[in-house]
């Protein structure tokens, strides 16, 4: 066995991981499209919004042979057209019993099986932001990109293989509109970063041969409402049977991860890194408003056992600050 934070193999793939996986991809792929069906005021109003700003802007040209060419793209179907094709439209209800709940830029949705779903929330498109207004309880699900999370958890895997600390499986799928069947479809083949068949050359250009991921599905670490799930907090750990020990891991961990991002050189250019000297550590984009001690901290959370003689244990439960490979 691996001694603790010894970096390690990569943990294989179980093919019952793979067919629970399955399972969840057409569970949630059902759930979206009875959103579908569910929010079609929504997206109307959407569709209206969009119409009055394009048609708003067409109308802000002098030319009035380009106000009329730009026009006829500011149509109803056309616009609805180019918005499900950019993704939009797919909206979730936080008011229903499998919503589980939302971060700053993700929300969570119960799939059944110990599964759950994260999709990103696209909070500055101001269309999204004018639609919220009208529509509360609503919110877009499947914006984002999970374009580095497979990466990023292999490496963390393989990181704390042999210790107490639990990172929790994933799948990444895309969620998009299906033109030809006008329904959602969640679909697994999606871009991975590391495999070079996924890539093919476009007018001299390398281009993706599929989607980026924009949902995950991973494991419930609520466990059958075994857990109750929070932020890494030491006054929460404290009150745990086995606090002095969750104290030290994080502690260790912690200390792991700055590592990696300490060694991780920018200055030099990613092409120069040291593979030898790997896995490496930054954060992501949306993450730069946080310091990096703040985006590594919040990757941990608690799970705090609803039997409090039970033992209470750290997971790597959220990455979407950072981004972790070789």
């Amino acid at each position: 066995m691996a001694t603790p934070f010894q970096f390690g193999q990569k943990i294989p793939d179980d093919k019952d991981d793979r067919d629970l996986f399955e399972r969840g991809r057409q569970e949630l792929e059902e759930l979206l499209n009875k959103e579908v069906s569910a929010t079609g005021d929504v997206r109307s109003y959407a569709i209206q919004c969009c119409v009055e700003r394009s048609t708003w802007e067409a109308r802000q040209i002098p030319s009035e042979e380009v106000v009329k060419v730009l026009l006829k793209g500011c149509a109803p179907e056309v616009v609805e057209s180019d918005l499900k094709r950019a993704g939009d439209l797919i909206y979730v209800r936080t008011d229903q019993e499998y919503f589980i709940g939302r971060g700053s830029h993700q929300a969570a949705l119960s799939l059944g099986e110990g599964l759950v779903a994260k999709g990103s929330v696209h909070r500055g498109n101001t269309l999204i932001l004018r639609v919220m207004e009208k529509y509360p309880i609503i919110l877009p699900f499947g914006c984002g990109s999970y374009e580095f999370t497979k990466e990023t958890v292999e490496q963390l895997e393989s990181v704390f293989v042999g210790t107490k600390i639990v990172v929790p499986k994933i799948s990444l799928y895309h969620v998009g509109w299906n033109p030809g069947k006008d329904r959602v479809v969640v679909s697994s083949d999606v871009y991975n970063s590391r495999c070079r068949d996924a890539v093919k050359l476009v007018n001299g250009e390398i281009k993706p041969q599929f989607p980026s991921p924009n949902v995950c599905i991973t494991t419930d670490i609520r466990a059958s409402k075994r857990f109750r799930v929070s932020d890494y907090d030491e006054t929460i750990v404290k009150d745990l049977v086995n606090g002095d020990d969750v104290m030290r891991w994080f502690g260790s961990a912690y200390a792991l991860l700055m590592g990696y991002y300490e060694s991780c050189n920018l200055g030099n250019g990613f092409e120069n890194l040291d593979p030898d000297r790997g896995p490496y550590l930054q954060r992501k984009p949306h993450g730069s408003d946080f310091s990096v001690e703040t985006a590594i901290r919040k990757m941990f959370l608690l799970q705090i056992p609803v039997d409090k003689k039970e033992e209470g244990r750290l997971v790597v439960g959220d990455i979407d600050h950072v981004v972790m490979f070789m």
